[in-house]
């Protein structure tokens, strides 16, 4: 019996080990990977000797910018380093601790340009996609693990510190070759997506002459997750403190859901949330058409024309298609540039 005791006991303090190793350095094997936090923080060491180069030039979002922005357009249009970092469902919540990451390691940020993602600023904090476990170290993850126990079981516990990530560093060089394949400087390089069927079938039904209602006395952030408002003006904070400018985006959505009551108002609160915190940001034409003629927001600075009426654009209602995205992108890099 005390043999079997002693074997269990070995057992468990060697998987205890394997472990934490894991949720301390498996990150190092993500830095020649060309997506995600590691990668970043490599390459920018990499320039630090260069006394030309003034930093990145850093896209944070969720698949909204995954998939509604091209590197290709986006280095051919802007000057310097440019890198896109997004993970799914990727929230104002992980945003700020993502950023704090990097500036915990020293990565220079020239420019910072925030995802203007509505659906992000309804729920609370939560991590929809564990490729992030992989790529951080422990101190990040009991950070994150902070922000979402309140709504969270062991399940959860258990798939953050232990489960995540583990069939990936299994057939780690198979991952590590398609991950190239599909990214580039954390840019979906990608040119096949899957439409949603249901989006197909509406898209005949949709009326593109409709317009909005007027908005009616709408407060900043009204009906948003107090906690999401509160990281965005953290990670405005975060930024001025470390002298790094900061300007959001909203990418396009199809024109059946763009000009749909519920997003217009959702956006125009996000925009009030903006301008309480003296805070640029750039609207799709769409958008700012929906806003108020008389409101007063002096920190938008400019709109993206983008024809969102065309489904060949979009694989969802949310999302843009490559090509969509490719077509976006030239116009946005103009509009920044």
């Amino acid at each position: 019996m005390k043999k079997i005791v002693k074997v269990v006991t070995i057992a468990v303090a060697i998987a205890l080990v394997l472990i934490a190793i894991k949720n301390e350095y498996a990150r190092f094997l993500m830095q020649d990977v060309s997506y995600g936090m590691p990668a970043v923080i490599a390459e920018d060491r990499e320039y630090r000797d260069n006394a030309d180069d003034q930093g990145v030039t850093l896209f944070i979002g969720s698949s909204m910018f995954r998939q509604g922005l091209d590197i290709y357009s986006l280095e051919q249009g802007l000057d310097g380093r440019n890198y896109i970092l997004s993970y799914n469902g990727n929230d104002p919540a992980l945003e700020y601790l993502e950023l704090e990451y990097l500036i915990d390691n020293d990565v220079r940020i020239a420019h910072l340009y925030m995802d203007m993602y509505t659906g992000s600023m309804i729920k609370s904090p939560w991590v929809s996609d564990d490729l992030i476990f992989l790529q951080t170290d422990t101190e990040f993850k009991l950070k994150v693990w902070n922000n979402i126990k309140a709504d969270a079981g062991f399940s959860d516990f258990w798939e953050m510190f232990v489960s995540s990530g583990n069939d990936l560093l299994l057939s780690w060089p198979v991952y590590n070759t398609v991950a190239s394949s599909v990214f580039y400087r954390g840019g979906n390089i990608s040119q096949t997506a899957s439409v949603n069927g249901e989006f197909q079938e509406n898209v005949a039904k949709d009326n593109n002459t409709y317009l909005a209602s007027p908005y009616e006395d709408l407060e900043p952030g009204d009906g948003f997750n107090d906690e999401q408002i509160s990281y965005i003006r953290k990670i405005i904070k975060l930024c001025r403190d470390n002298e790094i400018e900061i300007t959001f985006i909203e990418t396009p959505k199809y024109i059946s859901y763009g000009i749909s009551r519920e997003y217009m108002e959702m956006i125009y609160k996000f925009a009030l949330i903006l301008e309480e915190e003296n805070t640029q940001y750039y609207l799709s034409g769409t958008s700012k058409a929906s806003i108020p003629t008389d409101a007063k927001l002096p920190h938008l600075k400019g709109t993206v024309e983008f024809d969102n009426s065309k489904a060949d654009y979009f694989i969802d209602p949310i999302h843009l298609s490559p090509s969509g995205r490719t077509l976006y992108t030239q116009e946005l890099a103009e509009v920044l540039d």
